[in-house]
């Protein structure tokens, strides 16, 4: 039987994998010369497969945004979505792998801004999504209700 799964398909070609995560390391490094973040935000499946070998590969620690219909024991039984290394986290980038409708990277920008945990941008690792900031993106609604995100870099990996 032939399985499928178009969206996480690099996720799982094992060769494909190798030099997705490689190609994010750089595109990570790079913005580390430039910005300093604490951590990497991510959320479900696409993000954990690529969130996790880059934290290890690059000693970077991570936030896990949990869906808030998620069927996990820390959102049914304690409500907290958000979960972390246990240490101070004040700045982080989200890893994602694109942008369909931005409900997933509002949700995640709202989780960070409750926390005040200040967010540099987005890479997105399997995105056909063009612009040159957050804004050109998720649309001028959101950014206008939340000026901070308004001219947040979006990388395109």
């Amino acid at each position: 039987m032939k399985i499928n799964s178009s969206y996480l398909n690099p996720a799982f070609n094992p060769r494909t994998l190798t030099f997705v995560i490689k190609n994010i390391a750089n595109v990570i490094k790079n913005i580390r010369k430039q910005k300093h973040f604490d951590a990497i935000a991510f959320s479900g499946m696409s993000g954990a497969a690529i969130a996790f070998p880059i934290s290890s590969m690059m000693n970077i620690n991570l936030l896990l945004i949990r869906k808030p219909e998620e069927n996990s024991y820390r959102v049914l039984h304690q409500g907290e979505i958000l979960d972390g290394p246990g240490k101070d986290i004040s700045s982080c980038v989200i890893l994602d792998d694109l942008i369909k409708t931005g409900k997933t990277i509002k949700r995640m920008l709202s989780v960070l801004q409750e926390q005040k945990i200040f967010c540099h941008g987005v890479v997105l690792w399997n995105s056909n999504a063009s612009g040159k900031n957050v804004s050109e993106v998720l649309g001028d609604e959101f950014c206008s209700l939340n000026e901070e995100f308004s001219k947040l870099p979006c990388w395109i990996v």
